[in-house]
């Protein structure tokens, strides 16, 4: 109940408050309150909302690059090993002319 009280009690006073307030001054407070940063001063703002913006792209596609960098690294690790599953295989061993054969004479004529 007085808390019910209190808060009608501050209603009305904020009620009275902005009754009795006078706006004749409020544009100009506005109008002025609008020019407190210096044209010069926002100049460099913008300037360092564009380099920023740029760095960012920048960073984006840096980021972009080493997620490709590393699926390439993980593919050419799979690839060796298979590569290496491969040429290791028993199968090769029963072959008249085994791969790694094949791939000697490939590398010895380059």
């Amino acid at each position: 109940m007085e808390f019910h009280h209190s808060r009608e009690k501050l209603s009305h006073m904020r009620q009275d408050r902005a009754e009795g307030r006078d706006s004749s001054e409020d544009a100009a407070y506005w109008e002025a309150f609008a020019h407190v940063i210096p044209e010069s001063r926002l100049k460099v703002w913008d300037a360092l909302e564009s380099a920023m913006e740029k760095y960012h792209d920048v960073l984006t596609n840096r980021g972009q690059l080493i997620s490709e960098t590393s699926a390439l690294r993980q593919q050419n690790g799979e690839l060796r090993m298979l590569l290496h599953q491969y040429l290791n295989s028993k199968i090769n061993t029963e072959l008249e002319i085994p791969p790694t054969q094949i791939m000697k004479v490939d590398f010895g004529q380059s």
